[in-house]
């Protein structure tokens, strides 16, 4: 079936082509030129092997349903924004050559997609830039691939499977996140950011389920921040297990609640509420803000400076480590599990108040630092065991400071 004129309908049309049968292969649907919905009924349904788009399609209230669809024009947009219309993806969609762009307009309307989208299988193509815009919900339930992703609006975005993009403008999610399930994220570009402008939590309406989120971008220059989190994570529905991996720099800009939160970043900046830091990608980084999870693990390159407004709660091990620059933690009260801090050269200064509870092995506070010394100078320090080792002085001198035991204590200054 060839479209191949601008057409107007007032009722639903049904596109769709029979099923392959033997000896015979099921035909495509063309649509080479622009579909219009006149009335709030004029929807379209594309059903059958696949429809190839080399022209856009409208509505003013209609749905538009994809059951498998085939970008073949540079440009394609689907708009059902005049009378806040669905837009379904109930199968894949895929390029034809790779690189072919989609923009989806919804209005209020919901944009849903339950199928693999934007990558072809086969070849290994994928669709260019890709912008979805909705004031209403979208959900994208089995990943994403392309270029580009930008998902816009004001509404909720749903995520759920794997999402990749491969070129330099990255992944943004401007409307609140609920995860649907285990959710992971990669770029491939150097310069292809992650970022999430508002809210990301578990989906609300199971709030016994905490899903995992994974960020990387392996690939970016040198003092680049290629994971921005403008938003809470986890501080209305918890999240899982949280994992972010990039050589280059991440901001945290919110709270943090979740069962675990690993980090590797070359550079680390964390924004909490009332309080803002920036640095360098030379300098230390910064976590400010409430932080809850059951392990913490942090690794920099460049430092690691911690100024919390509101006490982190880590009922586990937490690990903090900078492989070149110093450790430092002022602020407010934290609450540890087991508590390992190594900074190469670096010293510890704790200006705020450690309470080792609910340890993982012994409970131990353990300091290590290669060529530098380890200060505690105000605040009490509790912990059943206390170790430490550094090549210049350790000095434990505020009242209340108890230790159950002295494991090894070495110090060379």
């Amino acid at each position: 079936m060839v479209i191949a004129t601008t057409l107007s309908f007032h009722d639903p049309v049904t596109f769709t082509t029979p099923p392959p049968r033997s000896g015979v292969t099921s035909t495509h649907i063309l649509v080479n030129d622009d579909l219009h919905g006149d009335t709030a009924n004029g929807g379209f349904l594309f059903r059958g092997a696949g429809t190839i788009f080399n022209a856009d399609v409208f509505t003013t209230g209609g749905t538009i349903d994809i059951q498998n669809g085939i970008l073949a024009a540079g440009l394609v947009t689907l708009d059902t924004s005049a009378g806040d219309g669905d837009i379904l993806f109930s199968g894949t969609l895929k390029p034809s050559i790779g690189g072919e762009n989609l923009t989806v307009l919804a209005g209020a309307g919901t944009i849903r997609a339950n199928g693999i989208l934007g990558r072809d299988l086969i070849t290994n193509t994928v669709l260019g830039d890709v912008t979805l815009t909705s004031s209403g919900n979208v959900r994208l339930e089995q990943g994403f691939t392309a270029e580009s992703l930008t998902v816009d609006g004001t509404g909720t975005t749903f995520l759920k499977g794997t999402f990749t993009t491969k070129q330099t403008g990255g992944q943004e999610y401007h409307a609140p996140v609920q995860l649907l399930g285990t959710t992971s994220l990669f770029s491939t570009d150097p310069l292809g950011a992650i970022h999430f402008y508002s809210t990301v939590d578990s989906d609300l309406t199971m709030p016994t389920k905490f899903f995992n989120l994974n960020i990387t971008n392996r690939r970016p220059l040198s003092n680049t921040t290629t994971i921005l989190l403008d938003g809470a994570l986890g501080a209305t529905g918890r999240l899982g297990n949280i994992k972010i991996t990039t050589t280059g720099d991440t901001l945290l800009s919110g709270d943090v609640r979740a069962k675990s939160l690993a980090i590797t970043a070359s550079d680390l900046t964390v924004q909490g509420v009332n309080t803002t830091f920036a640095q360098s990608y030379l300098g230390t980084s910064n976590f400010i803000g409430a932080i809850t999870a059951s392990k913490l693990t942090i690794s920099t390159l460049s430092g690691l400076g911690i100024t919390n407004a509101a006490p982190w709660n880590v009922t586990g091990l937490t690990a903090l480590n900078s492989q070149f620059g110093d450790i430092a933690i002022t602020g407010a009260a934290n609450h540890f599990g087991d508590l390992i801090l190594k900074a190469p050269n670096a010293s510890l200064t704790e200006n705020g108040n450690i309470t080792l509870r609910q340890a993982v092995t012994l409970g131990t506070l353990n300091l290590v630092t290669d060529a530098g010394n380890i200060t505690q100078t105000t605040g009490s320090a509790v912990a059943h065991r206390f170790t430490a080792s550094a090549t210049g002085g350790i000095t434990i001198t505020h009242i209340g400071t108890s230790f159950d035991q002295i494991g090894t204590v070495t110090a060379g200054g």
